[in-house]
């Protein structure tokens, strides 16, 4: 698995032994206060994408922002559950770890190591942004209860997971400076993609003083999709409907851009085209949302209350 990928199953583990924990402290508790019905609220904070136009596993310098709203429903003690949709933008950019080439260094390693790496993504040349529309319904379960005021916890973690439905739609700026959907043009040999997604939420957060009429909590919240399609990237180049478009020969690659010598031989390409790639598809995208959110506590019979 790739170091840009999180280990999916590692956090689902940990999510389960965390639940299996305080099974017996839940049935312990003290009944459920009706009170604590729900919450509405806002969030807002920065957006990671992870693809094969991202570097490391968070590319702080292509962060973007994200701003929802949602609504949580108390189950019980423990567990809560909250619809919510969020518009993020994402985007990544191959000139962010081509800054790091450096000819001398690449010459010490002898072709091979970071450097080698830094070179293909400064010569591959490709960015794209994409903004995001999310529908999500999450599942909450808190460590120990976010309402026993006489607990005297302040600060209340919590683990989430969950389904979400999103759409995307992958841009570009061209050489030229005008905007473009890449989807539109067929970037990739005989390939094509729905921007409707699914995707798995999950993740951890903490709220702080709950219990108050208004409530604030931090999470960082991860989405694993099933499209390798987010930066409009998967494996090869656009082959033979390219030979005689010039315009297509350019988004599908950007090479000549940064050196006219490294333009791919089209003729060539369009005999083979997977001979030469511009993408791994062996891994999907995925992208983070980090969040500081706000919501009003109301009572189950719809008015505020301060607890």
């Amino acid at each position: 698995m790739s170091i840009k990928r999180l280990n999916i199953w590692n956090l689902l583990l940990a999510l389960l032994c965390i639940v299996s924990i305080n099974t017996n402290a839940q049935r312990r508790s003290s009944s459920f206060n009706r009170n604590h019905a729900y919450e509405v609220g806002l969030s807002i904070g920065p957006t990671y994408y992870q693809g094969d136009l991202s570097y490391g596993p968070v590319t702080l310098q292509m962060a973007r922002m994200h701003a929802g709203v949602y609504g949580r429903y108390y189950l019980g003690n423990f567990l809560a559950v909250r619809l919510g949709f969020d518009f993020a933008r994402i985007a990544g950019d191959d000139k962010i770890a081509g800054a790091k080439y450096d000819e001398y260094t690449a010459i010490e390693e002898g072709g091979v190591g970071k450097q080698a790496n830094y070179r293909d993504r400064m010569k591959r040349n490709l960015n794209f942004y994409s903004n995001i529309s999310e529908l999500n319904l999450l599942f909450e379960y808190h460590i120990w209860n976010p309402y026993n005021r006489g607990s005297g916890k302040l600060v209340v973690p919590y683990v989430f997971g969950g389904l979400a439905y999103f759409h995307f739609n992958p841009k570009t700026i061209d050489r030229y400076g005008a905007i473009v959907e890449l989807r539109k043009f067929q970037t990739e040999y005989h390939k094509t993609y729905s921007l409707n997604q699914f995707a798995i939420p999950m993740g951890v957060g903490v709220k702080i003083n709950p219990g108050a009429a208004i409530n604030v909590s931090f999470e960082i919240g991860y989405r694993k999709t099933f499209t390798d399609w987010l930066d409009d990237v998967h494996h090869n180049f656009a082959g033979a409907p390219a030979a005689k478009d010039v315009y297509l020969q350019q988004l599908s690659d950007r090479s000549s851009e940064v050196d006219p010598k490294w333009g791919q031989m089209w003729s060539q390409t369009s005999i083979n085209p997977n001979k030469y790639v511009r993408g791994n598809p062996k891994d999907k995208d995925s992208y983070i949302l980090c969040s500081i959110n706000i919501t009003k506590t109301f009572n189950s019979h719809g008015s505020c209350t301060n607890f």
